[in-house]
């Protein structure tokens, strides 16, 4: 497949629609003050909702609409994804967002590492999910633009939070009640393009691609509730007393689901790789992140098995978003990612381990 084209433009209303997002409120019976369309998300549309409420004192929304005191969140997921032109999406993906806030394993998870949390439900549509205000700025932007941030003390609370949710996650009963649908057609997509780049390199036989794309197919026992777009630039901050210590909450769950915990840590860590790289890394929030989320773990979940398909698909990563740009690279950053990515693909399918001890993921080592 050719590059992925993705558009970084304010988008007032999805194309599919004729009419505004106050019309949109009005058929649920909601009304808001103000509605401002946001850049952020890659696939689901975003609005900032000011002075939300029933359209009429008498009337009730789709759900119970729960007292709310500030600003709230509206994402509307189309057929299409927003950002990127041509790749199909479940337009009821929102049902997913909804679950993970009502989730009881996510509750649990916020309370025992209660420095992290998740959006608050406010009220849901078919295809839209209106959740609580989370901050507008992402971990990404404040390690670039705040130098106050102690980095490696947010890494190391996201990381024990991602740790507890894989523990607590294994061996749920009511895995079946999330819909995989855009996030297995995704995952494909990725396989796919992984498996074509690594076919015009021929320092990877057949051999070393199947082995590469095995980590795309983990076995049924390492399942365990996962985000998948689990990310710094998913996750936001707000002040607290403590400027060096935000508060913050980890959203965008429209794909969230029973699946490998490498897909939450590979993301994370490639995103976090690229940031410290044209950043300094001297901040310690990928090795904080990674040296809680191991010791939260345990050897049950982070194995040399997990930590090779984790190396596998760091690489995977850079592959498949370097064209899409979403990280502020140059031509020379991407290529450079594109070849540090086969390096890190090689050394996860020949396990590697001396090669990954000295590489950005040592931390994970036991």
């Amino acid at each position: 497949m050719g590059s992925i084209e993705v558009s970084t433009q304010v988008v007032e209303r999805p194309p599919s629609w004729q009419k505004s997002v106050h019309e949109y409120l009005a058929e649920n019976d909601l009304k808001c003050k103000k509605a401002t369309p946001l850049q952020g998300g890659a696939s689901a549309y975003i609005w900032k909702l000011e002075g939300l409420a029933p359209k009429r004192p008498s009337s009730r929304p789709t759900l119970p609409l729960r007292s709310i005191s500030q600003a709230c969140i509206m994402k509307y997921g189309d057929d299409t994804a927003k950002s990127v032109a041509g790749i199909k999406m479940s337009p009821d993906r929102m049902s997913n967002e909804a679950q993970a806030m009502n989730s009881a394993t996510l509750a649990r998870v916020c309370a025992e590492e209660p420095s992290v949390e998740i959006p608050r439900l406010v009220s849901s549509t078919d295809q839209a999910v209106i959740m609580s205000w989370a901050g507008e700025t992402d971990l990404r932007s404040a390690y670039i633009k705040d130098q106050t941030l102690d980095a490696r003390d947010a890494g190391s609370r996201i990381g024990r939070w991602a740790a507890v949710m894989h523990r607590a996650g294994r061996g749920n009963p009511d895995q079946e009640q999330w819909d995989s649908t855009t996030r297995d057609s995704v995952l494909k997509l990725e396989e796919h393009h992984l498996r074509t780049r690594l076919s015009e390199d021929p320092s990877f036989t057949s051999e070393d691609i199947e082995r590469a794309a095995a980590a795309f197919h983990a076995p049924d026992e390492v399942r365990t509730l996962t985000a998948y777009d689990f990310r710094p630039m998913n996750t936001l901050l707000r002040p607290s007393d403590d400027t060096s210590r935000p508060l913050i909450t980890v959203v965008d769950w429209e794909i969230a689901g029973y699946g490998d915990p490498a897909f939450d840590l590979r993301m994370w860590i490639a995103e976090a790789i690229v940031t410290e790289a044209k950043y300094g890394g001297e901040r310690g929030l990928l090795e904080g992140f990674l040296t809680a989320y191991r010791q939260q773990a345990g050897e049950i979940i982070a194995d040399t098995a997990l930590l090779c398909r984790v190396t596998i698909l760091v690489g995977s990563m850079w592959e498949f978003l370097m064209p899409c740009s979403i990280w502020d690279c140059t031509e020379a950053d991407a290529e450079y990612f594109r070849k540090t990515g086969r390096e890190y693909i090689r050394a996860g399918i020949d396990a590697d381990l001396d090669w990954l001890s000295k590489s950005s993921l040592a931390s994970l080592l036991q």
